[in-house]
């Protein structure tokens, strides 16, 4: 039985549609694989000398303002950076650059490990990540985070 060929070309594109959903979902899958493979080494060997402190898995993240380009120093900044934590233990924390996917991630990140006790449940701090004035004009002007060991 010979099909029409409308339908031979709607079935071919269906599956052209299917395989190239398929391909960009792995794709996907896989960038977060790599990135979240990446946790499982410490991403900054401070994390090792607080190896046998508790996770910290419930804790909060504030800043005065948004992370504004900053050529004088040298990228984006985050201006008093507060993380609050309501446990004590360790937080592995890397804050990235991103642009529009997974795939569009610089390589460069900025890494700490801060702990929290009875006495110390807060951290305040500037944080600047590395960003040119190319990267910054191509789009590169989101400051995203990551936590280590979650």
């Amino acid at each position: 039985m010979l099909l029409p060929t409308p339908y031979c070309s709607d079935m071919a594109h269906r599956i052209a549609k299917v395989v190239g959903t398929s391909a960009g979902a792995l794709g996907l899958v896989g960038a977060v694989l790599v990135f979240s493979a990446s946790s499982d080494e410490p991403l900054n060997p401070a994390a090792q000398a607080v190896a046998d402190e508790p996770p910290v898995t419930n804790f909060s993240i504030d800043a005065e303002g948004d992370c504004e380009f900053d050529p004088d120093r040298g990228g984006l900044v985050y201006e008093e950076l507060t993380i609050k934590s309501k446990s004590t233990g360790a937080l592995e924390l890397s804050f990235y650059v991103q642009r529009d996917s997974l795939d569009d991630i610089l390589p460069g990140y900025v890494s700490t490990v801060l702990t929290f006790d009875e006495k110390s449940r807060s951290h305040t701090f500037d944080l600047v990540l590395p960003v040119t004035q190319d990267d910054y004009e191509a789009g590169y002007n989101e400051c995203y985070w990551h936590t280590g060991g979650s």
